[in-house]
């Protein structure tokens, strides 16, 4: 959610020559809802770096999941009775309609679509698959999947959340990515986070920047921490 304060932050950082990018776990159908409140070219570091858009829409950069290795970490996710959300490109797919898939559609607000990862799997890229479960399942299923796939970059993203990607994909190689695109000296990026999918980020930019209540661990790396996201924690930098 956008606050009118943090919009217009973001207005006038681009009006100065600035550029303004998106860096989330989410797709780009998942993004839209944020995006589209923002009336500036907007760059997309998504679902965790694996898929990166320039702000004229063409792609800067991708990373995907091997089809075995994404049918593996399905069965897994199996043994400790995790859910999943599978993504791909602009697209957002689940298994099954059912309360995981109707939050989901509660906070981005665009369909996604309903097919079980074996059934498509073999046709599509697969960027991310995201697990959802209880905080002890999830933690259980976090030590024994980096064990079994050292290939892939396996972080939370909440307590019931699990992200997958690829190991070249996080958010710290989606910036540098971006960065190379339009010449921008990595030490003048400025990266805002609020949880462990963050870190990664955190360890390339310039400029570090954390929200009051964000995780314990973020806030171990962060260079700021000012207030809360919840009392425009980001425009506060941002004016500054």
């Amino acid at each position: 959610k956008l606050t009118e304060r943090t919009k217009s932050a973001l207005i006038n950082i681009y009006n100065k020559g600035y550029k303004v990018a998106l860096a989330s776990g989410r797709c780009i159908d998942g993004l839209r809802i944020v995006r589209e409140q923002i009336p500036i070219p907007i760059i997309q570091i998504t679902m965790n770096g694996a898929y990166n858009v320039a702000d004229d829409g063409s792609l800067i950069s991708e990373s995907t999941i091997e089809t075995e290795t994404s049918k593996k970490v399905k069965n897994l996710m199996n043994k400790y009775d995790l859910q999943l959300l599978y993504f791909s490109e602009n697209k957002w797919f689940t298994e099954y309609k059912n309360e995981l898939y109707n939050y989901e559609i509660s906070v981005v607000k665009y369909d996604g679509t309903v097919c079980p990862l074996i059934d498509i799997v073999d046709k599509i890229k697969i960027h991310k698959l995201l697990a959802y479960g209880t905080p002890t399942k999830t933690k259980e299923f976090i030590e024994e999947s980096k064990r079994i796939f050292p290939e892939l970059n396996i972080v939370s993203s909440s307590s019931f959340y699990v992200e997958i990607n690829k190991s070249n994909a996080d958010k710290g190689k989606g910036i540098i990515s971006v960065a190379k695109h339009y010449c921008v000296d990595i030490s003048d990026t400025f990266v805002f986070g609020d949880y462990d999918n963050d870190i990664a980020g955190f360890k390339v930019a310039g400029n570090k920047i954390a929200m009051a209540n964000a995780s314990e661990n973020l806030l171990k790396v962060a260079d700021v921490v000012p207030l809360p996201k919840d009392e425009d924690g980001v425009a506060y930098v941002v004016e500054k």
